[in-house]
């Protein structure tokens, strides 16, 4: 069930009238259970003219909903099972629905019938003049008892008079041309029940051309002081399928039911799948006659469900600091050889805060690696993680140690920034796989405080003029270094990176054999894989084909790289 149909039960009960009296002409498709009504409820096609054509409507057909239970149609299935199909294909719908019913049993059934759906949201009822228990008007063997019209007309009377508004319709079905009767008993019949209060009229027929239903509709109009009065006619062309729907609004048709398409169509889908798989002994060569399961997921809502999963659970991505490398000269002399994620501002050091950040972003788990002086890289509610071997293994090295903290995806940060949690929060909400942060305004920076060792991007769609656009850039990555040429980068990677489960999986198992393919070699900027940056190894994962997509910013970060940088940020802190 999707909830994206919702409907009150009122407002859908009156669309048929409103569609009615607004176009004069709807298109009904048969539904027999909540999947078949979402098909119907979907389906659109638009026309050479850029029309868009679509079902207005679902028929609650008595014929395929017994037939798809696995009965035959002959008023076998109880009114308490077609009302659960009927609630079925209610519940995750939102357009009008007629309802066939059938004989619609004696005054009294009737008229509790009528109540039921009214209130259910159903917009109208077709019962035919037939005598319980009926007989499919399609089957050349069956016998067609009619009903005495005046019997009839009392069933109507009673049906509308146990209504409670004026949006509920009550069509009458003329069954004369299929028990041979000819059209004028039809007309005979038609003029009695719309005395008796009839909101309309179905017209049916079993011929193979429309010509009998077409002189009927032609003396309908007889029936009223003026076209003002005249009742919707309805018609169902099952058998004169070549006749379009053109053909019978010139006619005088407001209302055509295509009766049980959806389910012939079901069954004989279904039959090949399964003889195929006979056949073939595999389902391979069925799937030519199946959705995609991902399909079903989607129709049924389950997309909708896992989006919402994600959207409103805990997160569960932890956070990983890279705080183990020794800082660089400047820094050193700057903050007394403090490691970076030990420099106070403004009272906390740059950790505390950088936990903060995450807390509140909604990343509870973080660790942070550390190695240069780690006691002082100490902060509650963040575990370390010890790289003994800093000197000589880097970043890289760094994150893989922490390993264990990503199996649901993690959010991977330098030491030496700060940043705001929304920068967090938006890389939480990413589809990508992994994703880095990265700043288009370096160049305008790095005039007033330049720095050599800089991580550069180019993205896809980097062009020498940045000129505006009204769709976003194509922001995948395809290259980035602490070597690019910077008039021909487009970016700056901030030192944020996100990978989702899968995209940890991916670093692991990339890692795991670069570790092989490259243990006697340079790895990317790097003279060995043991001493290689972050940017090497997303640089290895696109070139081995994996998408790598930037997430761009201009604010909402700060790179500590010195005593001014720090002296910025405090007077940027609260």
């Amino acid at each position: 069930m999707s909830l994206r149909s919702r409907i009150d039960t009122t407002e859908r009960r009156r669309k048929l009238r409103d569609a009615l009296s607004q176009k004069g002409f709807v298109r009904i498709m048969e539904a027999h259970n909540g999947i078949s009504a979402l098909v119907a409820q979907d389906a659109a096609v638009t026309l050479a003219d850029g029309t868009v054509c679509e079902f207005d409507g679902f028929w609650a057909s008595s014929l395929t909903d017994s037939a798809s239970k696995g009965y035959p149609d002959a008023e076998i299935v109880s009114w308490d099972s077609r009302f659960r199909t009927i609630q079925d294909m209610l519940l995750v719908t939102n357009k009008p629905m007629i309802v066939d019913g059938d004989t619609g049993g004696d005054a009294t059934q009737f008229e509790y019938l009528c109540s039921i759906l009214e209130r259910m949201g159903v917009s109208a009822v077709i019962i035919e003049d037939k005598v319980f228990p009926k007989r499919n008007s399609l089957d050349e063997a069956a016998m067609q008892t009619l009903e005495n019209p005046q019997v009839f007309a009392n069933k109507i009377r009673r049906g509308k008079s146990a209504l409670i508004s004026r949006d509920f319709m009550i069509f009458a079905r003329l069954e004369s041309l299929i028990a041979n009767r000819g059209v004028e008993d039809a007309l005979d019949r038609a003029r009695v029940y719309l005395e008796a209060g009839a909101d309309g009229i179905l017209i049916h027929s079993k011929q193979k051309n429309a010509d009998e239903i077409s002189r009927f509709a032609s003396e309908y109009a007889r029936l009223f002081s003026s076209p003002a009065n005249r009742k919707p006619l309805v018609c169902v062309p099952t058998t004169y399928n070549n006749t379009y729907e053109e053909t019978l609004i010139e006619h005088g048709f407001n209302v055509v039911i295509y009766a049980n398409h959806q389910l012939r169509s079901a069954y004989k889908a279904m039959k090949e799948a399964c003889l195929s798989i006979l056949e073939h002994s595999r389902g391979m060569e069925a799937d030519a006659f199946c959705s995609p399961v991902k399909t079903i997921f989607d129709v049924v809502g389950f997309n909708d469900i896992t989006s919402k999963d994600k959207k409103y659970a805990p997160c569960q991505a932890a956070a990983i600091v890279l705080a183990a490398g020794t800082p660089p000269k400047q820094m050193l002399t700057d903050f007394n050889g403090l490691p970076p994620a030990a420099i106070s501002l403004k009272g906390k050091t740059l950790l505390q805060r950088q936990r903060e950040t995450l807390f509140n972003a909604g990343i509870h788990d973080i660790a942070a690696v550390t190695g240069y002086r780690a006691s002082d890289v100490t902060c509650s509610g963040i575990r370390t993680i010890a790289n003994t071997e800093y000197e000589t293994r880097y970043i890289l090295d760094s994150l893989l140690q922490a390993e264990s903290c990503m199996e649901h995806g993690f959010v991977a940060v330098y030491s030496d920034i700060l940043f705001h949690e929304e920068i967090i929060e938006k890389l939480l909400k990413t589809t990508e796989d992994i994703t880095i942060v990265v700043d288009a305004t370096y160049k305008h920076h790095a005039r007033e405080n330049w720095k050599p060792n800089m991580e550069l991007v180019v993205t896809r769609s980097h062009s020498a003029q940045r000129k505006r656009r009204l769709n976003p850039h194509d922001n995948t990555i395809v290259m980035l270094s602490r070597g690019l040429d910077p008039t021909a980068a487009s970016h700056e990677f901030v030192g944020i990176a996100f990978f989702s489960a899968h995209g940890a999986e991916i670093l692991r198992q990339v890692y795991r054999d670069s570790l092989e393919q490259y243990k006697d070699a340079p790895f990317h900027g790097a003279k060995h894989i043991s001493q290689a940056s972050l940017t090497d190894m997303l640089q290895e994962l696109i070139d081995r084909g994996f998408s790598i997509n930037g997430l761009e910013v201009s604010n909402g970060w700060i790179e500590i790289q010195n005593r001014k940088d720090a002296e910025s940020a405090e007077e940027m802190i609260p």
